[in-house]
Formats: C-alpha cells, structure tokens, sequence
C-alpha cells in the first residue's frame, strides 16, 4: 500500500523542524558557553578592581598617617623655635641690663647676633619643611 502525498510532505516538514530546532538548541548552548566565559571573565575583573581599590586605601592611609607626623614634627619644631626665642629675648635683656650698668655692650650686640640667627634659621626650617612635602 501506498502512502498519500500528504503523509510525506508532513514527514518532510517535520524533519526539517526537527533540524531546525536542533541548530536553535546548539545555538543556544553555544550562546551560554560565550555568556558563561564573559560571566568568568567579569568575575576576574572585579576580583583584580576590588584588589586595586583596596591596596590604593592602604596607600592613601599610609600617606595620611606620614603627613600627619610631618605636621606634627613641623608643629614641634615651631614650638621649640619660639622657646628659643624667648630665651634669646631673656637674655638681650639681662645683656641691656649690664649694658645698662656699664659693662660691656658686646654681651648685648652677641646676643642680639643670635636672637637675628635663631629667628632666621626658624623661617628657613619652616620653609625647607613645607617646601619638601607639599603636596602637588
């Protein structure tokens, strides 16, 4: 017995349905292998982000921690400046007071030399200091 025509063209269009939805599912399971390998490779991205994003925290407190000791020696050596200031400043008076009583102007003039060089050597420490770790 003989089919009819119809039966074949039907087994014909389903074959060729058949391998067409087989194209679509290795199409399909080719798609999700790429998006897969993307998925890792975004992954390692951010992995290799989060790690640089970290190590630079750590250098930003690092360098916060030297500029607050720099300001801190800075502070100190201010400090110690004006203290020698003000002993220079008591000992061009004692010097005006035995210039006073007649003896000796050289004390005065000596100490006055210091006082001049203490307040000089105050600035350029201040200034060689700020100068070195300004930051740009």
């Amino acid at each position: 017995m003989r089919r009819p025509a119809y039966i074949f063209v039907l087994s014909e269009s389903l074959k060729t349905i058949r391998a067409d939805l087989t194209n679509v599912m290795r199409n399909i399971s080719q798609i999700a292998g790429q998006v897969d390998t993307s998925a890792d490779q975004v992954s390692t991205g951010e992995q290799t982000l989060s790690q640089g994003t970290l190590e630079q925290s750590v250098s930003i407190e690092g360098l916060v921690s030297n500029v607050t000791t720099i300001t801190t020696q800075i502070q100190d050596s201010a400090i110690r400046c004006g203290n020698a200031s003000e002993l220079v400043d008591k000992a061009t008076g004692f010097a005006d007071e035995a210039d006073a009583k007649n003896t000796g102007s050289l004390i005065g003039r000596s100490i006055e030399d210091v006082k001049v060089g203490t307040e000089s050597t105050q600035a350029k420490t201040q200034n060689i200091l700020l100068g070195q770790f300004r930051i740009r």
